[in-house]
């Protein structure tokens, strides 16, 4: 390995994950004929792409990257244990507390995307200055929002602020795509005051497996590694919500006196790819007609590779409504459950969300003939 050193800790304890598989995907659905080589910590629990398999970073997302973009109003939900809502909106409520209404309060947004969680943000808070950041096409839309003080079409540089500080920053969807996650937030540190407070929602691997097929998650955070990457880059956790989802939201400020506390997330590490090779193969036994339940990224993969054929994929089912009308890949529609038993086909599913989501859905299944269940 290239990488002799963890980028966190500096720890030379790194192991790479055991799966071997010819392709990955992208955080936006596409298949790669390249795998994600995942190496991981033995210290501090850090996990990441090897270097080595990594996209062009630039490109990919100036260019390429194109997650959600089917229409302006897409957006995942959060899947709460007691409501349903815009991911934009628990967000906004999630960061409320540490929020001043007030007209010399600023918010900048770095990795924007559409806009989604600013549209939020400035339902909330209409008084205070919102900037943003989005380097790919995603600026196109993000650039009308009227409400903006200032937008940008780039990649964060703290040097291109000439010493303005920010009184709220987020990262939403953000750290697990960048490079060197510590130096990031060090960077960001610079255009924060000592009264400043971050945002960020970054996925849990522990409920997202399926983050092993992810070429371009960069990074992959447990509760306890994130903690880990926070105090490396001097930062400590005032808020946190982790729960039985798939993303984790953190309220973090500046706090130079931070240690990093041993972590040993093989065991995590080697259940995730046990899980993923046990549902690949399940997936290969399918020889029939089926629906998939879920957008999850491993259903892409096992499309991409072949073990899954596009005849064989009569309906895509979602319990979130703002996907319903759109097309999977182009080709197969997305429906919620209730459209899919009235309609439906084919009695086999294959459950394509984390497994953190099986029971919310399994009492629903009862006459289905189910793939990819935890085993």
């Amino acid at each position: 390995m290239n990488n002799k050193e963890c980028p966190v800790c500096s720890s030379s304890s790194l192991d790479i994950a055991d799966i071997s598989l010819d392709g990955s995907v992208t955080s936006d659905g596409r298949y790669i004929g390249q795998p994600a080589m995942n190496v991981y910590c033995g210290h501090c629990g850090y996990i990441f792409v090897h270097e080595q398999n990594r996209p062009a970073y630039e490109e990919f997302y100036a260019r390429d990257y194109n997650f959600l973009m089917q229409s302006e109003s897409l957006e995942t939900v959060n899947m709460t244990s007691a409501q349903k809502i815009r991911n934009s909106e628990y967000l906004a409520g999630f960061f409320s507390e540490f929020v001043q209404n007030i007209d010399d309060r600023t918010l900048f947004d770095i990795g924007s995307g559409k806009g989604n969680f600013l549209d939020a943000f400035n339902q909330h808070f209409p008084k205070v200055g919102i900037y943003a950041m989005e380097p790919s096409g995603a600026y196109e839309v993000l650039r009308t929002k009227s409400f903006l003080k200032k937008h940008y079409n780039a990649f964060f540089e703290a040097d291109g602020f000439s010493g303005q500080q920010f009184d709220y920053i987020s990262l939403i969807g953000v750290l697990e795509h960048v490079a060197d996650t510590v130096s990031f937030l060090k960077s960001i540190s610079r255009i924060m005051h000592s009264g400043s407070c971050l945002l960020l929602q970054v996925p849990n691997f522990r409920n997202n497996k399926y983050d092993l097929l992810v070429l371009d998650h960069l990074s992959k955070f447990t509760p306890e590694s994130i903690r880990n990457v926070f105090s490396a880059a001097g930062f400590k956790v005032v808020k946190e919500s982790v729960q039985q989802t798939v993303s984790m939201e953190y309220v973090v400020v500046k706090y130079p006196d931070c240690r990093i506390m041993p972590f040993q997330v093989a065991p995590d590490v080697a259940y995730a790819a046990g899980f993923l090779k046990t549902v690949i193969r399940n997936a290969a036994r399918i020889d029939s007609e089926f629906a998939i339940y879920g957008q999850g990224i491993v259903a892409q993969y096992l499309l991409g590779c072949g073990i899954f054929r596009r005849e064989q994929i009569k309906a895509v089912i979602d319990d979130n409504h703002l996907c319903y009308g759109h097309l999977w890949n182009g080709f197969v529609m997305i429906v919620g459950f209730e459209e899919f038993e009235s309609k439906h086909r084919t009695d086999v599913i294959f459950l394509a969300m984390n497994p953190c989501y099986h029971r919310r859905v399994m009492q629903r299944l009862g006459s289905f003939k189910v793939y990819g269940l935890e085993q």
